[in-house]
């Protein structure tokens, strides 16, 4: 998800020059990012301020979920230009500009920028003829993430495999390029067969697949963004605790949040699945509350942020 947000903010600032910097362990991100062909440099996880500075450059951009103070300090004391996304660590008040629109600013500063106005949506997602909502759930998401580490893709399935037989629903799971448990999965699939399962492993298109989708069921990550830009009801199922502060996932904005995975039974999975698609006013209520959040406006008003930052 990283990788996807910086190379599409890559391709908005196309006209500098640009290069990518991850460690070791980031073998998934640097296969997408050199498909993107940008310039790419491996730095050590021990050492990431020292090589990115040899780099010399004018603006960095860290998309890595939380920073430690040494290495902003170390980016600071140089005179640089600092943006941050996702960002709730110590080294938070180091940036220059901290853009956290999945979660809620912790810090009463004007640098964080939280809320969903500041989530950059894709491409794929900005210029598509949304079509009105089905009378009847006949095509079901799931998708978990690039890892999916709560497996909770097998866990959904499992709980609402026996209902969607007896009502006809096409279950469509796409699965990340991380997700470490394929094989499994497909075996289970292939065991039930009076359900329609179809399993994808990696697309490069994931607003196709939301857009064949009457019903979702996601983690709590940037994902319920793009359902929502599409107005596809959801239900969402956090992975980890920092999950637990996307504010976004709420019944406020038409999503059903479940909770953490681990307080979350599969009995609980199937009823609320239930509730949901045998209740048309009720799916009606999620689509009107998320047809009326503009998710379309943010990638724009980012770019300019940093644009300005960087005096252009």
């Amino acid at each position: 998800g990283h990788a996807y947000r910086t190379v599409m903010l890559a391709n908005e600032l196309v006209l500098n020059e640009i290069v990518f910097a991850v460690t070791e362990k980031d073998d998934l991100a640097q296969k997408y990012i050199e498909q993107s062909n940008y310039p790419l440099v491996v730095v050590s996880a021990k050492n990431a301020a020292k090589e990115i500075l040899a780099l010399k450059p004018n603006i960095v951009i860290n998309d890595v979920l939380d920073t430690d103070l040494e290495y902003m300090e170390s980016l600071s004391d140089a005179s640089i230009k600092i943006v941050n996304f996702e960002d709730m660590g110590p080294g938070i008040n180091k940036a220059d500009l901290v853009i956290n629109a999945l979660y809620p600013s912790t810090l009463p500063s004007k640098h964080v920028l939280s809320g969903a106005e500041y989530f950059c949506l894709r491409d794929e997602f900005l210029y598509i003829n949304i079509p009105p909502m089905k009378a009847n759930v006949k095509k079901v998401l799931l998708c978990f993430g690039g890892v999916d580490e709560g497996d909770l893709s097998r866990r959904s399935l499992s709980a609402i495999a026996d209902e969607c037989a007896e009502l006809g629903i096409e279950i469509t799971i796409v699965l990340g390029l991380g997700y470490a448990k394929y094989s499994e999965l497909s075996a289970y699939a292939d065991s039930l067969t009076s359900t329609n399962v179809s399993l994808i492993q990696g697309t490069s298109r994931m607003s196709d697949f939301m857009m064949d989708a009457d019903l979702a069921i996601t983690s709590g990550g940037r994902t319920v963004f793009e359902l929502a830009s599409l107005n596809v009801p959801t239900l969402v199922i956090c992975q980890n605790e920092r999950e637990l502060t996307h504010k976004f996932a709420s019944s406020d904005n038409g999503v059903v949040n479940l909770g953490h995975r681990d307080s979350v039974t599969e009995q609980q999975i199937q009823s609320t699945f239930s509730s949901v698609v045998m209740n048309k006013d009720m799916r009606d209520l999620m689509l009107d509350k998320a047809s009326k959040i503009d998710l379309t406006s943010g990638k724009k008003r980012v770019i300019n942020l940093i644009e300005n930052l960087m005096g252009k």
